[in-house]
């Protein structure tokens, strides 16, 4: 009997987690590259030793019964004609896998080990590439030949081809990998699914050509077209990706013509016993955006929406109720030691945390437009210091209706007076990036792992709001843009004006000056002179405390 070497444990924080890695013959059934699970319950490290290893036997027993409801009824003879294929899976599959690790983010340790990792691999797979010496991805092959239902003799001319070509294909995704580790943009290969490859090669007398592939096409190939009809946003996209998944963890990864209407049903079923009823439409709303697309396009050979009469119950599809902060709130905030004291809280990445809040009480902007701010977007037009809010996705700067919100802000007096512009001479000092002007708050984390800008901040100034005392359900950075629009009408600025200045383009504006961006700046710019926020008293508020 083989004696575990190994508990599957692995530590994140306090929590334990039960960890098994899948082979490759079965992560297309699984549509991941391993099993984790939570073992909260589960405190001491005798505790979870247990309850990990009954699990290792649970899922070693299950792997054992996928694979024998996999096996083909007669294993199929290696042929020349299978051999793309399954070398182009291969790359696929591992270039798939190395991006759904990379989405789940790193720290510096974890990218430091893969980093080492993927170096010492491609360096011993290229030298055994160069000897001609298959040893390395012997194993793998075997694997995938067994995962596939293949026989193939080893002597034999197509083993022999098919072995080199193997090689070749691990070298190729070592390559990407390492390329991705610099930082550079790979895309994932599409590749011919495993279920669909063995579905074929059980049918020696079906040729292995692209349409015998097709007919594997699933529910992530509706996403990827949908996703290429238009520009979207990561956190949109990203979603997306998630309920593809957790279609695959409910239902395994089938067949876009196997799958129907209640298997989204079940689908939402499970949703509704973690997610809220809104946060569930929203996610089905994407699903049944990308079938549609596709019906319209006449793509992918779908015929029908399963999705359609899927219906979310007690979803409200309002948009969340935000407060404006009082002026109370709001004294109570700007006294705070952030802005009273010169606190820095890490979350809060350096004068991001001062800066971040006044802009946003001063102009109404989101948090993402904030934050998005580079330093060519802080300048002088006609005698007036202005705010430009811009959408340039190349240089990661995207407003929420993207060109059509593009504008310009004129800086309030006050902004001057705690010394924004001192600021942003110090800032526009630090060396500027090769595609042009640097981030206004450079502190700000932009790695792959965090879905935008203002996701990593904002919930840091959310646990600030609270430390505050200030903090409701109905209190967020949002909340400064009602504030703004709140107290622009207390001030008696006129409603197309402070709809200029936040970006709420209508019909009138539209007619009368073309854009937002167009709203003649000096209107602009005695309209904010007149903007007051109550008896608030920002005389303690000073950057360096």
């Amino acid at each position: 009997m083989k004696v575990r070497t190994q508990t599957n444990l692995v530590k994140r924080g306090s929590v334990w987690y039960f960890r098994k890695k899948i082979s490759q013959d079965l992560r297309q059934h699984y549509g991941q590259e391993s099993i984790r699970k939570s073992l909260r319950e589960f405190p001491t490290i005798a505790e979870a030793k247990r309850e990990a290893a009954k699990l290792a036997t649970f899922y070693d027993a299950e792997f054992e019964a996928v694979r024998e409801r996999q096996k083909p009824a007669k294993a199929a003879t290696l042929t020349a004609g299978m051999i793309p294929a399954i070398v182009k899976a291969l790359e696929g599959h591992i270039l798939a896998a190395d991006e759904e690790m990379r989405s789940e983010g790193m720290g510096e340790d974890e990218f430091a080990r893969l980093e080492a990792e993927t170096n010492d691999t491609m360096t011993e797979v290229s030298r055994a590439y160069a000897r001609g010496d298959s040893s390395p991805i012997d194993a793998a092959l075997s694997d995938w030949l067994c995962g596939l239902g293949i026989e193939a003799g080893t002597e034999s001319t197509e083993f022999k081809t098919l072995r080199r070509e193997f090689l070749k294909a691990r070298l190729k995704a070592l390559q990407s990998q390492s390329a991705r580790n610099r930082g550079e943009l790979i895309e994932t290969p599409e590749a011919p699914a495993v279920e669909s490859l063995r579905a074929t090669f059980a049918d020696p007398a079906t040729p292995v050509t692209p349409a015998a592939v097709k007919g594997g096409l699933r529910l992530a190939q509706v996403i990827d077209y949908w996703k290429g009809i238009a520009e979207k946003s990561h956190r949109t996209t990203d979603t997306a990706d998630t309920m593809v998944k957790e279609f695959i963890r409910l239902h395994g990864n089938l067949p876009l013509s196997d799958i129907a209407k209640s298997h989204f049903v079940a689908l939402r079923d499970d949703q509704l016993t973690r997610v809220k009823p809104a946060t569930v439409q929203a996610r089905f709303n994407l699903l049944k955006a990308a079938f549609t697309v596709c019906l319209q396009d006449d793509k992918l050979g779908i015929k029908e929406n399963p999705l359609q009469y899927v219906k979310i119950r007690n979803a409200d599809s309002g948009e969340k109720e935000r407060d404006a902060f009082t002026g109370d709130q709001l004294q109570t905030l700007f006294d705070s030691p952030v802005f009273s004291a010169g606190a820095r809280p890490t979350g809060g990445r350096g004068d991001a945390a001062f800066w971040c809040p006044l802009l946003a009480l001063y102009t109404g902007a989101r948090l993402d437009e904030i934050l998005s701010l580079r330093t060519d977007g802080l300048y002088e037009v006609d005698g007036i210091t202005v705010f430009h809010f811009r959408h340039r996705p190349e240089l990661g700067q995207k407003l929420k209706g993207k060109a059509k919100n593009v504008r310009r802000v004129p800086v309030h007096p006050e902004l001057v007076r705690l010394g924004l512009l001192d600021y942003l001479k110090d800032v526009s000092k630090l060396p500027a990036p090769s595609n042009g002007a640097g981030w206004l708050f450079p502190g700000i984390d932009r790695s792959d792992k965090v879905r935008n800008h203002s996701s990593a901040w904002g919930a840091w100034f959310g646990r600030y709001l609270t430390a505050c005392g200030v903090k409701t359900d109905k209190l967020t950075f949002h909340s400064f843009r009602h504030t703004f629009k709140h107290f622009s009408r207390a001030s008696g600025i006129a409603e197309d004006q402070h709809d200029a200045m936040t970006g709420h383009t209508t019909a009138e504006v539209a007619r009368r000056y073309g854009s937002c961006a167009g709203y003649p700046i000096e209107v602009l710019d005695a309209a904010m002179s007149k903007l007051m926020f109550g008896k608030l008293d920002l005389s303690r508020v000073s950057i360096n405390g």
